[in-house]
Formats: C-alpha cells, sequence, structure tokens
C-alpha cells in the first residue's frame, strides 16, 4: 500500500483545492473562458464585403448593424471597440451600427476589449446613381492632381475618376480653354502647344441628368527636347532633325537602320548641354502605315500591355499615318466581335469580358491588326496580409517564415494574393507585384520568395491594380523574417464550433510534423490554429515523434496549438516529453523558443464551472513535461505565451525552463509543478507573468527525489521569480481544503477510500491553520472576509529547505537557489496545525510531507504589505495587460 502511495505521489502534486462538496464537485471556482475569434454578421447571417445603396440609407437615415458571434460561444465577453478605415465613406458606432456619408469604399473592423488582437472586420461598397464628386488623376505622377506642368510637346494622359464610378451616363468630356497652350483629346491625352497657362476642364454626367465639373490649372514652360518620343521610319536611312525640338542625336541626326528588320526598334540619346533624352525609332515594312495617335501615352486603362481595354470604358481612335504622324481620314475599323468590342464610328467600346481582333484598313496603307482583351479591372481590393491584423497574441508582433508549406509541400517563400475584389466580377489575375528590396523577389503570381539573408530585414511588396479608375495598389511590409516553414496559410483561423456543425482541419498539424521531421535547423511558424488529432488517429502516425519536440523555435502568432481532441488522461501532454534522446545532433543548440503560443490542453465543456474544472481534473493533461538529465542546462523558452485549461500546465522534472511575460490560467491543479528525482535537478524562471484561475496553488515546487533516504543528500532546484508578477488566485481562509489526489482519478476503490480519509484530516488541519494568528504572512483582509493568495510553494521531503536568496551556489544540495526582488515579492512561512490531523493519518501523510516544519509560500507581496492584485479583481487581455507582460509598467 505504502509502495503504491508513494508511485502515484511520483505523478500527481500535491493539490490546494477549495470549496468542495461531499461529491467532490467544485462550487465556487469560476472557469475564465477567453474569446478566440468571432465573424460579424448582419440579419444573422456572416458577412465580409457588402455592397451598399448610399440613396437606400442616407434619404431614411438608415444604419446597417454589425452584430459578433464569437468563438467559443461560452466565452465571458465584455465588449467589442469598433472603428472605421475612411470616417468620410462610413463611421460605426458602439454598438455597431454603421452610418454611410459619401459614396467609396470602406472596411468596418470590430476588436475584442477581453483580448485586443482578436479582430473581425466588413468591406462595403457604397454606391449611388448620382455622381457626388469628380476629381483628375495623372498616370505619370500616379496621383490625383490640382495642377499640372508640362514643357511644350510633352504629352501626359490623365483620367477622370468619378465617385462613384457606376453613377457616370457617358463619357466624361476633357475641354482646354486654350488650345495655343495645350490640346486635350477626349481619352484625356494632353499635348502642349506653346507656353503659358491654360485650364483643363472635366465634365461628367450622371444617370439623374446631374452634371459635375473639375478644373486644374496647366502651365506650359520650355521646350522638351523631341517633338516625340516614338519614331517610325521606312528604308535604310533616317533623318531625324524633324522631330527635334532642340539638341542633336548623339552619333548624328541621321541614323543607320540597315541592321535592324522591319519591326525592330533601336534607342537614340538626344542630348542638349547637360540634358538629355531617349527617342525610340521603329523600322517599318511598309511606307505608309497606319497607326493610333497618342498610343504611345495610352497606357494603364488604354493600351496597357498594348492588349488591354477596360470593360465599359470607351477609347476614342484617331488614325494617322505612323511615318508622317499625319490624320488619315476614312479609315474603315472592325471588330471580330461586337458583343465583346463594339464599334461605334471612330470609337471602340468594352462591352463584355472576352478577346476580340480590332483592324483598322485603308486603300494604300498597310492594316493595323491588334488583339483587344476585354477585362473587368478592381478599383478595390485587399491583400490575404493585413497590416491591421499583424498585433497578434501576446507578444503583439506577427513573424514570417522564409518558407511555407502548402498542400504538404514545403516551397520557398510566401503567397500574397489580391482579395475583397470589387467590383465582384473583377479578373483576379490583373495586378503587378514588386518588392523594395534586394533580400526578395517576387513572381506574376504573387509568390514573394526569400534569400537566406533576407532573415531579420524588413521586405516591402507592393501590389497594384492593372487598368483600375483610380489607380489602386496596396503594400504589405514582412516587418520579422525568421529563418522557418509557416504552417496553415489558407486556413484562416481553421476553428471548431460543434453548434454550427464546423470541425477543424488537422492538416496543419500533420504539416507541423513533417517540417519537424525534414527540417532539424528550421523553425514553425503558425498561421492558423493548429489542433491536435485523437488519441487513435496520433498512435497511427508513422515516424519516431507523434507529437511536436522541444528541437526547434516555434512562433504561435497568437494561434493556439490545442489538444480537446486528443487529451485523455490529467497527466497525458500535448508536447512531446523533453528528454535527452531528442537532442541527438543538436549537440550545439543551447535552447529553443516557444514564442507567442496559446497552449489550450483541453477545452471548456460548457458554461457551468463545476462542471469544468472536473473535466479538467480528469482529461486536463499536463500540456509540458521536461524530464533533461545530461542536457539540464538545455533551456525551453516560453516567450508570451498564454496557458489555459488543463490539469496542470507544467511539470517539470529535470531541466531549464523560463517564462516570460507569459499567462497561465483556468486549471485544475497547480499551474507550474517543478518536482525533481534522483540526480535531475531544475532550473525555473518566472519573469512578468500572470497567474489566475487556479483551483490549486499558483505552483509547487518539491526538491529532492521521492522516496530518499532521510540522511541522503537531495538535489535542490534553482527558481527564479523576477520583474513584476501578477497572482490572482485569492482564496478565502475558510475555503482552502488540502488534498494530496484529487479525488477521482484514482481508478481503485481503495485507494479512493484511503485518500478520502487523509484528505479529510488534513482539510481540517488546513482550515485550522488559517485561525488567529497562524500563518498571518499570507492572509489579507478585506472587509469582513480573510484571503489567502496562494503562490508558490515550496516543500522539502523529512527535512526544511535551505534557502539561498539572491546569493551564487556551488552545488545543488547546498541548498534550493532563491532569485526573487525582494521589493515586489515575499518568501512567508506556511505552518500546518496538525491538532485535528489524528495519529494515523499524521503517520500517512509523513510518508510523504514534512508536517513537523513551515514550508514556504512565495507570493506577489510587497515589502509594504501590499498585494499587486486584490480579492474579486481580474484582467483582459488589452494595453494594459501587454505593458505588464513586457514589464512596461
Amino acid at each position: 500500500m505504502k509502495k503504491f502511495v508513494i508511485v502515484l505521489l511520483l505523478l500527481v502534486p500535491l493539490i490546494v483545492l477549495f470549496t468542495i462538496t461531499a461529491s467532490g464537485m467544485i462550487i465556487s471556482a469560476e472557469v475564465a473562458i477567453a474569446i478566440e475569434s468571432f465573424e460579424l454578421r448582419h440579419l444573422g447571417e456572416p458577412v465580409t464585403e457588402v455592397t451598399i445603396n448610399y440613396r437606400e440609407y442616407s434619404s431614411r437615415n438608415k444604419k446597417y448593424q454589425l452584430i459578433p458571434r464569437y468563438f467559443p460561444g461560452v466565452a465571458q465577453v465584455n465588449g467589442f471597440t469598433w472603428y472605421s478605415d475612411n470616417d468620410q465613406v462610413a463611421t460605426v458606432d458602439k454598438n455597431g451600427n454603421v452610418s454611410f456619408h459619401n459614396c467609396g469604399f470602406v472596411k468596418i473592423t470590430a476588436q475584442s476589449v477581453d483580448s485586443v488582437s482578436v479582430k473581425a472586420s466588413c468591406t462595403f461598397y457604397v454606391e449611388d446613381s448620382e455622381i457626388h464628386d469628380v476629381s483628375i488623376y495623372s498616370y505619370a505622377s500616379e496621383l490625383i492632381v490640382h495642377r499640372i506642368q508640362m514643357r511644350v510637346y510633352e504629352t501626359e494622359q490623365v483620367q477622370a475618376l468619378i465617385n462613384p464610378y457606376v453613377a457616370l451616363a457617358g463619357d466624361p468630356a476633357y475641354a482646354s480653354s486654350d488650345p495655343a497652350v495645350f490640346t486635350c483629346d477626349q481619352n484625356g491625352v494632353l499635348r502642349a502647344t506653346g507656353e503659358g497657362s491654360a485650364t483643363l476642364t472635366l465634365l461628367a454626367r450622371d444617370k439623374r441628368g446631374n452634371t459635375k465639373t473639375c478644373s486644374i490649372p496647366i502651365e506650359v514652360s520650355g521646350s522638351a527636347l523631341v517633338k516625340q518620343r516614338v519614331v517610325y521610319a521606312y528604308g535604310e536611312q533616317a533623318d531625324l532633325t524633324p522631330y527635334l525640338a532642340s539638341g542633336v542625336v548623339v552619333g548624328g541626326n541621321n541614323v543607320d537602320l540597315s541592321a535592324l528588320a522591319a519591326g525592330e526598334q533601336m534607342t537614340c540619346t538626344v542630348r542638349s548641354g547637360a540634358e538629355e533624352c531617349a527617342l525610340t525609332l521603329v523600322k517599318t515594312a511598309n511606307e505608309h502605315m497606319i497607326g493610333i495617335a497618342g498610343s504611345e501615352v495610352l497606357h494603364k486603362e488604354g493600351w496597357g500591355r498594348n492588349v488591354y481595354l477596360a470593360v465599359g470604358r470607351k477609347l476614342h481612335l484617331s488614325p494617322v499615318d505612323l511615318i508622317t504622324y499625319e490624320g488619315i481620314e476614312g479609315v474603315q475599323i472592325m471588330s471580330s466581335d461586337p458583343n465583346v468590342l463594339a464599334v461605334a464610328e471612330s470609337a471602340i467600346e468594352a462591352r463584355a469580358t472576352g478577346k476580340a481582333t480590332l483592324t483598322l484598313q485603308k486603300e494604300g496603307y498597310a492594316p493595323m491588326t491588334i488583339e483587344i482583351v476585354c477585362v473587368v479591372p478592381a478599383s478595390y481590393f485587399s491583400l490575404n496580409l493585413d497590416a491591421d491584423q499583424d498585433s497578434v497574441g501576446l507578444g503583439s508582433t506577427r513573424v514570417y517564415g522564409n518558407r511555407s508549406i502548402y498542400d504538404g509541400e514545403i516551397v520557398n517563400g510566401i503567397r500574397i494574393t489580391a482579395e475583397n475584389l470589387y467590383p465582384l466580377n473583377s479578373d483576379p489575375t490583373l495586378f503587378t507585384y514588386s518588392v523594395d528590396s534586394e533580400y526578395a523577389s517576387v513572381d506574376a503570381n504573387g509568390l514573394v520568395t526569400f534569400r537566406e539573408d533576407a532573415v531579420g530585414k524588413q521586405v516591402t511588396v507592393t501590389v497594384k491594380s492593372l487598368f483600375s479608375i483610380n489607380g489602386l495598389s496596396r503594400s504589405y511590409t514582412f516587418r520579422n523574417i525568421v529563418k522557418g516553414v509557416n504552417v496553415g496559410f489558407g486556413l484562416d483561423a481553421n476553428v471548431f464550433d460543434e453548434k454550427k456543425g464546423e470541425n477543424p482541419s488537422f492538416a496543419p498539424y500533420y504539416d507541423a510534423l513533417r517540417v519537424q521531421y525534414e527540417s532539424r535547423d528550421t523553425a514553425l511558424v503558425f498561421q492558423t490554429n493548429v489542433y491536435l488529432p485523437t488519441r487513435k488517429q496520433m498512435e497511427s502516425l508513422a515516424g519516431e515523434y507523434q507529437k511536436l519536440c522541444f528541437t526547434r523555435d516555434i512562433y504561435g502568432n497568437g494561434y493556439k496549438l490545442d489538444g480537446q481532441f486528443y487529451q485523455y488522461s490529467f497527466s497525458s501532454s500535448l508536447f512531446e516529453e523533453g528528454k535527452d534522446s531528442q537532442l541527438e545532433g543538436y549537440e550545439e543548440q543551447t535552447g529553443v523558443t516557444i514564442s507567442d503560443l496559446f497552449v489550450n490542453s483541453y477545452a471548456p465543456v460548457g458554461t457551468d464551472s463545476k462542471e469544468n474544472f472536473t473535466e479538467l481534473m480528469r482529461v486536463g493533461g499536463i500540456p509540458v513535461h521536461l524530464c533533461y538529465q545530461k542536457r539540464g542546462d538545455f533551456e525551453v523558452r516560453f516567450r508570451y505565451c498564454a496557458f489555459q485549461y488543463a490539469y496542470s500546465h507544467l511539470l517539470s522534472s529535470g531541466g531549464t525552463i523560463s517564462y516570460d511575460g507569459c499567462v497561465f490560467r483556468n486549471s485544475s491543479g497547480v499551474s507550474l509543478l517543478v518536482q525533481s528525482a534522483d540526480e535531475y535537478t531544475n532550473s525555473v524562471s518566472v519573469h512578468n507573468c500572470i497567474f489566475s484561475n487556479s483551483i490549486s496553488l499558483t505552483g509547487l515546487v518539491v526538491n529532492g527525489g521521492f522516496p530518499v533516504a532521510k540522511n541522503a543528500p537531495v538535489n535542490y532546484n534553482a527558481f527564479s521569480w523576477t520583474g513584476n508578477n501578477y497572482i490572482y488566485n485569492w482564496k478565502k481562509t475558510e475555503e482552502i481544503r488540502l488534498d494530496i489526489i484529487p479525488s477521482g482519478i484514482l481508478n481503485d476503490k481503495t485507494m479512493e477510500a484511503l485518500m478520502t480519509m487523509l484528505n479529510n484530516k488534513l482539510n481540517e488541519c488546513a482550515r485550522t491553520s488559517m485561525i488567529g494568528d497562524m500563518n498571518a504572512g499570507i492572509k489579507y483582509k478585506k472587509g469582513k472576509d480573510t484571503y489567502a493568495n496562494l503562490g508558490i510553494l515550496f516543500i522539502d521531503y523529512w527535512r526544511p529547505i535551505h534557502f539561498i536568496i539572491n546569493e551564487p551556489r556551488e552545488k545543488t544540495t547546498d541548498g534550493l537557489k532563491l532569485e526573487i526582488n525582494c521589493e515586489t515579492a515575499s518568501l512567508v512561512p506556511f505552518k500546518m496545525s496538525l491538532v485535528s490531523l489524528g495519529e494515523i493519518a499524521k503517520r500517512l501523510a509523513s510518508t510523504m510531507l514534512d508536517l513537523d516544519h513551515a514550508n514556504m509560500m512565495l507570493t506577489n507581496k510587497s515589502q509594504d504589505g501590499s498585494y499587486n492584485t486584490e480579492p474579486g479583481e481580474s484582467y483582459k487581455l488589452d494595453q494594459k495587460t501587454f505593458d505588464r507582460l513586457r514589464g512596461e509598467v
């Protein structure tokens, strides 16, 4: 019997529980269930992009209400913060009611006040049949312009920006107030004809018969070097003198074309003093060829890529002789498919998506033939990577690996794509991609490839919509690039919602294992929630390890590693147990960092806290278990991680582990269990962490192996408690219980009866120990009630602990090395009253515990007797908490 108890104690920590009924149900604890994600809904339906009729809403002062639906449904939610990225188009109130003020595009975002990195957005496309405003856009500067400066002979194309464009009836009209200064055709092509100032006026008529105008000054001063940028020539020689405004062609104005074949071109340099420019010379196959005036500047929406025209757009054609650049009358213009590309007099109009061949012909001239692709360009889009979503998790910093795994295959780089396109039938291929850095490249499909030395650098990718009516572009900056593989792209949040019938994908977990098998020196970078499969599925996996090992860095990006389908006992784990054998081949590696990961060992089973905590006690598991001996110096570092829903969060029986800026909550046992055994020792560091909602102690540090002869040396642990740690683990003193082993987990009726008897006796002792002046150092009076904030309890088998506080230690047998900030933390004695224990129970308990000496408890009690938390106080994962975790408070 005694040996059986000893074996059990090796597995189960000493537990301090409170307020448990005779049936073993917890009645006064509250499990804090955090929001993980949510979607926005309108009239019960999920919405991410909506087209709005402005007049319908503005005429009746109507609002569009967004309602968050959050996951899990039993989460404790205290509200949302709402904001708009374009207040001129729409604003939103505190209840999610959207008011529309103008046409255009706007993104409305809701942010959880309980966890500020949890957000959801909806994009609105606000339309109307009336034009609200017009402006002039310059292709040269790619900006809305309020004045244009030109030189004589220069050409430039402008475009009418109509808000909303769908309200436009017919073509916008352009006019010059003085053609002697500049001319402007109906395609928006300006040509400077003489020095001076004149006005460009744009007029647009809407579907309601109203007109809107916009005027800007055009100032012409000085002269360009050439009269036109492209010259067509027939024959073996070309005299460029007629095309020069000033200066000369380097090498002579007479250019030899004999080396060029028909259709080939060459670049000539024209120079005047220190100024020079390029002139393109094209050799033609015929002496008389039909061309289109201004085709060299009719780019973007007009002749961009030489073959594209936006559906709904009209282009006016002015046929010219390419060599003389004189106008040609009587040219016949034909389309191979009028349903796609219609011809009306001297204009063509793209009426539907598709391809059509445009032919211009006249007797005596070589015809001109162009295949034109009619497309729908995007006037609005967003990117699959959004800077607004970069403040993720407790660390508030998104990390990217330089490689990714897609569909089970590891590829170099990351795909960046355009989404939320407007109009909805926009062509998703009409985008260009560019990077601003030598450390990366991007292909035509948006695959960004990073060089090896891109790690630690910043790379900005710009995506531009081709031929859009507003020249729209978007950029995204990769600010934190590591040597790692991104796991989970394309799966969004990857949530499990039983009520909605949504099951998670286990693909990210299998992908993570594949990276672990194939890339030993590569970090894992989660880009979605990762769920462990069921125990049966796990056992069917091939390979040495079925779970993630502490052999590489893991960047969680605020996502969770969730074990609710896998966990099956109070001691099962999410990570592979940390052992020396895993580190073979990693001799030069000194440790790993697990950053910004939510470790959900299990999941809440309902709104009833008694049911939740009982379930966690039974199958919640212990996600992290370290058992290093030879590599006891190998450090596992957790930074900005949240641990929630477990029996206990850590069991360390050998090794070095540190927690920096972490949150521990919702455990039915102690949050941290540090229990050395035999030759194994632990070194545990806790810095700027938060502990809450533990039914038991915050932590338990057990020194020495078990069992051990009373005179044998004990290997003591090292424990560091620095920065400002916050414990929200207040219990009323009359509710405290002391259970060595919780009820219902031994699966042995005889042992259950024995442990119940022992627990009941110890509980009497625990309550007696809180009466009067005994243990006054850990009691706190608030109103009529007396509380204890149960922190880290240090116990030793059969002998008192020798503490070495803030001093060096020569060897582990000298005593427990404790590093604490004595200004913000206290080590106080916790003495058990044995009056009501009884002789039999005392003998049984003494086989496992030292009941004769006071054990010590570390808590967040400052030198002046105050605490940095109070009974009944709670916290949110907001900026205040983030500042605490970073030590900025």
